[in-house]
């Protein structure tokens, strides 16, 4: 019985979170941001080659779950010198739990996706909440002020360039000319 909750369960579910988890992780969410939430977090930079491994982690797992896939066969149990042979039944309880621990990222998405489809708030659903960030409330200021200076520093922002920000651009609207640029 150990031996079906280890491949079944164990195996090809936890297989299928890993890669999911660092798909969305590395290439959704960034290698970048990753590496600037621990270097907040623990005061120190990533070198280029935890970069990289990161990077390159959902590619193998994909591969190695292809492989897993692809080299296929039933599980037995050798107890001794007998080889015994599971029934169709402790197979279906294995695919089962298989999907059990596989389908819950998907069911959970979908059930937020369903809830703010029913306020009427889709977009949100693809947002962070309010109160996302760090857990110490003396943090939270530290990291609020870091994403706000990373902010300025992007070129595409507004008021990357003002000197005076009592003067910029959603405070004080400057007379429209036509063919002429707000900021």
């Amino acid at each position: 019985m150990f031996d079906l909750v280890d491949t079944y369960g164990c195996g090809l579910g936890v297989l299928c979170v890993a890669t999911f988890e660092t798909f969305v992780l590395m290439w959704i969410y960034g290698v970048g941001r990753f590496a600037d939430d621990l270097r907040f977090m623990l005061n120190t930079s990533v070198s280029w080659f935890w970069r990289a491994c990161w990077s390159i982690t959902p590619v193998l797992l994909t591969a190695i779950f292809v492989i897993a896939c692809f080299y296929w066969s039933t599980p037995t149990y050798s107890g001794g010198q007998v080889l015994y042979w599971y029934s169709e039944e402790a197979h279906s309880v294995g695919w089962g739990l298989t999907l059990l621990v596989a389908l819950q990222i998907p069911l959970v998405a979908f059930t937020i996706l369903g809830m703010k489809a029913a306020s009427g708030r889709v977009v949100d659903a693809f947002k962070p909440e309010a109160d996302w960030g760090p857990g110490d409330p003396a943090a939270v200021d530290e990291w609020r002020a870091r994403q706000y200076r990373k902010l300025l520093r992007c070129k595409r922002h507004p008021y990357a360039y003002y000197d005076n920000y009592a003067m910029q651009y959603p405070y004080y609207q400057y007379p429209q000319q036509q063919g002429t640029y707000p900021m």
